[in-house]
């Protein structure tokens, strides 16, 4: 890196880099850039005879699921007479709709029949909205809806049977309901990424016994402990992890009542690994119990209670699985505006709303794009995997990725073993790094935004201007330093491999993670890094590290924020959100 002080030489530096692709890299300007740097090795030269390369051992990560769960959507009432008023049914779910959406599997509530008829005015009890008002459901992506509560039934068989044929026509899954009691107490199996999730739903028996299923009357699935074990035991060995949406409780009491305790430890008893309520119209606690979870009430995610503090607030909880186990939930405290939408709570009501959880849920740095500038706010996580999560364990594990680079229908597999870099498709090694670099991280995407595919590699070399140096060098530096690399995939004379397209010169702080998003939402990625602030030799685990994020800009990396500096590890993105752990 260097330090370069009078302007009109930083300008002429400028010029002749662009042309001689030499190293220039400004330090302590405002936007700091990262410039490419010519280089004559680049791994293996093709010929035109194949290199074999022996097949390196390594592990495929193994896949993660993610599934957000909402509380009660009340779409009736005051809620439906906005939506008429301002002719847009798809109002309340606004805010949120792109983080709803992102998720593998997202599942709330449905408290309302989906029906038409005559307005439903403020203080009646039985709720409908008209079908137009789905296209809210689709927008936020819900995937599947519980039936299984005390609204769904209030218009009788006709409402029952509109809300089935709407949810179906959409596309949308149901479970707690149906036109029978089979179809009411039938789970849905839902599968992503080879992981399989069993869901089934049950509201309190303390309602009309009219609202009932039976063998030949539609209605909801009420509670009962020696059905819902058997219901578990029959649905188990069908899935990897049983999910169960429970409707009961005391309205507005932030206690979970003995018999939601009761019904939720005998599911997690019978195989459940999770469990999920509502009906309370506040959040209630949270409980690890068992071999499962427990979260008692999720509060309020659409209604019109806007005259209590409490009911305007809620918590959305997204929690990850992978194949053998619930990973991490993270819970996204919500508070309800005037237009019935949830949006993202203040610090503040955040924390009132985490407290109500009433377990130690940690607080960890997010990032985001304000519309104006990023912006650090916080998480609430907490962490339920059997494996450790250390700095050490996260950083080990960025050597993998994966894309289909050569539109066959069938991936190429970068990976990084023993700090060789790789390239194997159909268990054969098409690229292989040089052996004298040492790389750290891989990573896969379109880094300079030119609607192509990219292979990134993060690594460690000797320093090197290639056989010409610029005019301003005496001599090729020769300390071992950290760089990026950009590859693309080429196929010559039926030969596949990577071809370098871009080098970046000696960078002052290593590389550390890396990923792409678009955070600013302009359909470009951003480069997100977790920069190490040593800049002289490895990467240290106790150094202290800083955020950082660039664009690419016509042949360089242009540097547009820097976070504080902090114990980060474990670097994620998730739409417009950066996500990191801080030791």
């Amino acid at each position: 890196m260097k330090k370069l002080i009078p302007i009109i030489f930083v300008v002429v530096l400028l010029t002749i880099a662009a042309v001689v692709c030499g190293v220039l890299v400004a330090k302590n300007l405002s936007p700091q850039v990262i410039t490419p740097v010519e280089t004559s090795n680049q791994g293996p030269v093709n010929t035109n005879q194949p290199i074999v390369i022996p097949l390196p051992t390594y592990d495929k990560p193994k896949p993660e699921v993610s599934l957000i769960a909402t509380g009660d959507l009340m779409l009736s009432r005051s809620v439906e007479q906005l939506l008429v008023k301002k002719n847009d049914f798809i109002l309340p779910f606004k805010p949120l709709e792109k983080i709803t959406s992102a998720a593998d599997i997202t599942l709330g509530n449905l408290e309302t029949a989906i029906l038409a008829g005559r307005p439903i005015m403020a203080g009646e009890l039985n709720f409908r909205v008209d079908p137009a008002a789905i296209a809210g459901l689709k927008l936020a992506g819900f995937d599947l809806v519980s039936l299984a509560n005390n609204h769904t039934p209030n218009f009788g068989q006709a409402g029952l049977e509109s809300t089935f044929s709407e949810l179906e026509k959409n596309q949308i899954s149901y479970i707690g309901a149906g036109r029978n009691l089979v179809e009411a107490q039938k789970p849905v199996i839902i599968e992503k990424q080879g992981i399989k999730f069993g869901f089934l739903a049950y509201v309190s028996s303390d309602l009309p016994k009219s609202y009932q299923a039976t063998e030949n009357q539609p209605g909801v699935n009420f509670m009962n402990l020696d059905q819902l074990k058997t219901d578990i035991a029959n649905l188990k060995p069908q899935v990897d992890f049983v999910i169960v949406s429970m409707h009961g409780g005391v309205e507005y009491d932030t206690k979970p009542s003995q018999h939601q305790i009761e019904f939720a430890h005998t599911a997690i008893d019978a195989g459940a690994s999770l469990v999920l309520g509502h009906h309370p119209h506040v959040v209630q606690t949270f409980e690890k119990y068992g071999n499962g979870y427990v979260i008692y009430s999720l509060g309020n995610f659409i209604f019109d209670q806007i005259w209590s503090a409490d009911a305007q607030q809620g918590v959305a909880a997204k929690i990850v699985f992978s194949p053998q186990e619930i990973k991490n939930i993270e819970f996204i405290p919500l508070k309800i505006n005037t237009n019935f939408q949830p949006e993202l709570a203040d610090d503040k009501t955040s924390q009132n709303i985490i407290n109500r959880l009433a377990q130690p849920i940690f607080s960890q740095p997010r990032f985001f794009w304000n519309g104006k500038e990023y912006q650090e706010t916080t998480s609430w996580q907490i962490n339920l995997s059997s494996s450790p999560i250390s700095p050490k364990v996260r950083f080990a594990n960025r050597t993998f990725g994966a894309a289909d680079l050569d539109s066959d229908g069938q991936p190429e597999e970068a990976v990084i073993v023993g700090q060789v870099g790789y390239l194997i498709k159909n268990d054969k090694v098409l690229w292989q790094s040089d052996k004298n670099w040492q790389l750290d991280n891989v990573l896969i995407g379109d880094f300079n935004n030119d609607g192509k595919i990219e292979v990134g590699f993060s690594l460690w070399k000797e320093g090197s201007f290639g056989p010409d140096l610029p005019f301003w060098e005496e001599e090729n530096d020769k300390n071992i330093s950290n760089h990026l690399f950009l590859y693309q995939f080429v196929e010559t004379h039926n030969i596949a491999s990577l071809q370098m397209i871009w080098g970046s010169s000696a960078l002052d702080q290593p590389i550390r993670e890396m990923a792409l998003a678009d955070l600013d939402g302009d359909s470009k990625n951003e480069l997100v890094v977790l920069e190490d602030t040593n800049s002289v030799g490895a990467i240290r685990e106790s150094h202290l590290r800083n955020l950082s994020i660039w664009r690419f800009n016509e042949w360089n990396f242009v540097n547009f924020y820097k976070s504080r500096q902090g114990k980060f590890f474990d670097l994620k993105t998730d739409l417009n959100y950066i996500y990191l752990r801080e030791e």
